[in-house]
């Protein structure tokens, strides 16, 4: 996530724009990850809760023992 330029691929920002149900929630939303980021970033890790390749990878990374990923 690059908080200082954002950007997406056209068809993420298609299919983010297919699925939201309210764009002003969902903008504000990123706003508050990025601040996040900005303010944090030592301190949180952001990971994408929909990628169960990269939360199992976080999961591992952080010794966590109870996790499900789909098979």
């Amino acid at each position: 996530m690059n908080s200082e330029q954002p950007d997406c691929t056209p068809g993420l920002r298609a299919y983010q724009w297919l699925m939201e149900v309210d764009r002003k929630a969902r903008l504000e939303n990123q706003a508050k990850l990025r601040s996040l980021r900005n303010n944090y970033n030592n301190d949180v890790r952001l990971f994408c809760s929909h990628d169960a390749i990269e939360f199992k990878t976080f999961a591992e990374e952080n010794n966590l023992r109870s996790y499900s990923t789909p098979k």
